[in-house]
């Protein structure tokens, strides 16, 4: 599997995040300038731009069934794709608005039914604000509040519906029982930060990126899901003091990761199967680059977003 730059998508200031609908029709993207701006994920036109009254809006994504999307930060919002009877493009009709928060979220993902929407952040300053927060995406309501101690990057819901792994700042990966809020297990990796984490496709193991910036290679780490044991041995990366600040599994199971290297501002992403630890793919080294990507159901794209210059980068599946 090779990808190779198709296009960009410029006119975006410094895009924060993005993610693709799983109906494969559209593409989202927030930025610093508190928008949101959907793109049709076949000709990446500008389709609508709403604007979100939240500085950073970290929040965004689409619901399972592609029917809504939730965008936003301290304030954050449920918005309607029905096609609209004028032009037949999404609404965006607002359906829902949380309660503001105190320090911004930094993930969030719905659950698979798209009732309730789960969020994590914080800060590093006082006073704080970490908690997993679970929200009712029809009426807005806060429904559950879990205390954590630290902030929050990565957050994953298991393909079963019955767990829920958060990674933190200090390193830290916990896996609760979505049902009941009871912690299953506290893995600690002593490195500085965990900025991602995500389940493997049958649920039995969790992956975690992790920050190097202090020094040695980009890791990831494999954990059984059952158990919390860290499986040996991790996946060292040939990148000396890069970051990994997401990770995706894909359907092969193969890992699309990107990867920030801060005192040089360069970034790249790249496939890599996590059983032999071999890179299937690799782009090029980019400056300014944000760290965060999605990709398109089908798996032919992979979008990325860039900064300085701002854009979002799109590399297409070779041969196709």
């Amino acid at each position: 599997m090779s990808y190779t730059k198709h296009t960009e998508i410029t006119g975006i200031e410094a895009p924060l995040r993005i993610d693709a609908s799983a109906d494969g029709k559209w593409l989202a993207v927030t930025s610093f300038d508190k928008k949101l701006r959907l793109y049709d994920a076949a000709t990446f036109e500008l389709a609508k731009t709403v604007h979100l009254a939240t500085s950073f809006p970290n929040i965004l994504k689409f619901t399972t069934d592609s029917s809504r999307l939730v965008a936003g930060g301290k304030s954050t919002s449920v918005f309607d794709l029905s096609p609209s009877p004028k032009d037949g493009l999404p609404t965006l009709k607002k359906l829902a608005s949380f309660a503001k928060v105190k320090q911004d979220p930094q993930n969030c993902i719905p659950d698979h039914d798209g009732r309730h929407l789960w969020t994590v952040g914080g800060e590093l300053y006082a006073p704080s604000d970490h908690f997993i927060r679970k929200w009712d995406m029809e009426t807005g309501e806060l429904k559950e509040k879990w205390p954590l101690k630290d902030r929050t990057d990565g957050i994953d819901i298991s393909h079963n519906g019955l767990w829920l792994v958060i990674s933190q700042n200090y390193g830290n990966v916990k896996m609760f029982e979505l049902a009941t809020g009871n912690l299953m297990w506290d893995h600690g990796s002593g490195r500085s930060s965990a900025q991602s984490v995500a389940f493997s496709n049958d649920d039995n193991i969790v992956y975690m990126g992790m920050s190097s910036l202090l020094g040695g290679p980009a890791e990831i780490y494999a954990i059984r899901s059952a158990t919390g044991e860290l499986i040996q041995p991790m996946l060292a990366l040939p990148f000396e003091k890069y970051s990994v600040n997401q990770v995706t599994v894909m359907k092969s199971g193969n890992l699309l990761l990107s990867l920030f290297f801060q005192r040089e501002d360069k970034s790249m992403v790249l496939i890599v199967d996590p059983v032999s630890g071999n890179i299937v793919w690799q782009s090029d080294k980019y400056e300014r680059w944000n760290g965060r990507h999605a990709v398109s159901a089908d798996e032919k794209y992979i979008y990325c977003t860039w900064k300085k210059p701002d854009k979002v980068l799109i590399f297409k599946i070779s041969g196709e």
